[in-house]
């Protein structure tokens, strides 16, 4: 049930001028620490200045890994060349490229939320060290770091389609410190595309597989920039619900994340307008250095801003992949005792009384802000499996085939599911700010 003051914010939210937003982030390159990337901060400066809203802009030098050229060439059983991508922070060969034995790892598909387990020992079984592995699954970190810590040279990942999705494979989290560079991948991660992935593993089952692989990242310090808003509320403005995404993106990134970035940015607009109703304050961040940097303007700003988020922040929300075509299944929940408010937001908003209720744990996503002590809220929507937009092993994009790949285009948004994904956020904001007890039940987690 919602309440006069909830039906008139949410009445207020503007599908058009958020998908105008889309439409203009979705003409622009948004690698980090590109132009870019820059004039779509630029933009949302401006939109806000327009707005009313008041903003802090920040700059700091971080590590930025730019995944260029690969090439894989089977040597042997019969010559083959198969096409490939590398990707941020992966490990460049010489400029002569390397040979290697390829042999497959039987484990389960990685996907972005694969942790480290006992991969090591799966990997160690296979007998990999100074071979090249292949497996199935998108490139995560933490495979990556397996295949290192047993031996191989370079790691091939099979995609879970015929397109090929882009990654970064540190485990470092932000820029790296002195104590972390140790974990800066020292092997070549190349993906490649489903059905040539199949072909080398019915070779490498075959017999042995040589390799000819040539890839390069351009890895060096890099200055970027991030955008942070303020509404301020007219009770306890000190304290403040964080509600960030990231503007950085592959390619053009119409869904991972131009959708995102033009939500915060109508939600910006409507609470500024309701500042006079909002107990606590609103604080909206952009980041950059998501995806070349693994989450390097969040993690600077959890270390430079620690003492007032410690005392001051009481809530944090990730809005990623919003307005997806195709996204029908909704979920709405969090962490430290936020599932069941945040849930039944999600459900008041929207009027989808089936919404799945779980936790949102994950080292993805720009949560940078776990080891401070804040509790996390998120709802987001998803592509049903058996649909074809559905893809496989997938991280974003509401589990599309699309996601990041140069096939994220305006084109896979949706208007309808956009202004829809906003009324769950909008709301879940706005009762998050304004509870006259913060809403966590810890009963949930004792």
């Amino acid at each position: 049930m919602l309440t006069k003051n909830e039906e008139k914010l949410l009445s207020e939210l503007d599908v058009d001028e958020a998908w105008g937003t889309v439409e203009h982030l979705s003409t622009l390159d948004k690698t980090s620490a590109t132009q870019g990337e820059r004039d779509a901060h630029e933009y949302v400066r401006a939109k806000l200045g327009e707005y009313g809203v008041r903003y802090e802009t920040y700059e700091f030098d971080s590590l930025i890994s730019h995944p260029k050229e690969a090439t894989l060439k089977v040597a042997s059983p019969a010559p083959m060349e198969v096409e490939c991508i590398t990707h941020a922070f992966s490990k460049s060969t010489p400029e002569e490229g390397i040979e290697a034995e390829l042999v497959f790892v039987p484990v389960s598909p990685s996907s972005l939320f694969t942790g480290l387990g006992d991969l090591v020992d799966e990997y160690k079984k296979v007998g990999v060290e100074g071979k090249a592995t292949l497996m199935f699954g998108v490139a995560s970190p933490a495979v990556v770091w397996a295949a290192q810590q047993a031996g191989a040279v370079a790691q091939v990942h099979i995609c879970g389609g015929d397109v090929l999705h882009e990654m970064i494979v540190t485990t470092v989290w932000g820029t790296p410190t002195p104590e972390s560079a140790e974990r800066i991948p020292d092997v070549t991660a190349v993906s490649v595309k489903r059905t040539d992935g199949e072909r080398l593993v019915e070779m490498a089952k075959e017999g042995p597989v040589e390799i000819h692989l040539k890839a390069r990242s351009d890895t060096r310090w890099r200055n970027i920039t991030f955008t942070v808003a303020e509404i301020e509320g007219r009770e306890e403005p000190e304290k403040f619900m964080l509600v960030h995404g990231h503007m950085d993106s592959w390619y053009l990134g119409t869904t991972d994340n131009c959708t995102g970035n033009a939500a915060l940015l109508e939600l910006a607009r409507v609470l500024e307008r309701h500042k006079g109703d909002l107990r606590r304050s609103v604080r909206i961040a952009w980041w950059s250095g998501h995806s070349t940097g693994r989450y390097s303007a969040s993690t600077w700003y959890a270390d430079n801003m620690f003492h007032d988020l410690d005392r001051n922040c009481f809530l944090s929300m990730n809005i990623d992949s919003p307005g997806v075509m195709g996204a029908t299944e909704l979920g709405g929940g969090g962490l430290m005792g936020t599932m069941d408010f945040i849930n039944k937001a999600a459900r008041d908003a929207s009027g989808v009384h089936e919404i799945e209720k779980k936790a949102y744990y994950m080292r993805a996503g720009d949560q940078s802000f776990y080891g401070i002590g804040i509790p996390s809220v998120a709802v987001r929507a998803y592509i049903p499996e058996g649909s074809p937009h559905r893809g496989q092993w997938i991280g974003g994009s509401g589990g599309a085939w699309w996601w990041h790949s140069a096939y994220d285009t305006l084109d896979k948004g949706d208007r309808d599911h956009l202004l829809r994904d906003m009324r769950m956020e909008a709301l879940a904001i706005y009762r998050s700010v304004n509870a006259g007890v913060l809403p966590f039940d810890f009963a949930e987690v004792a």
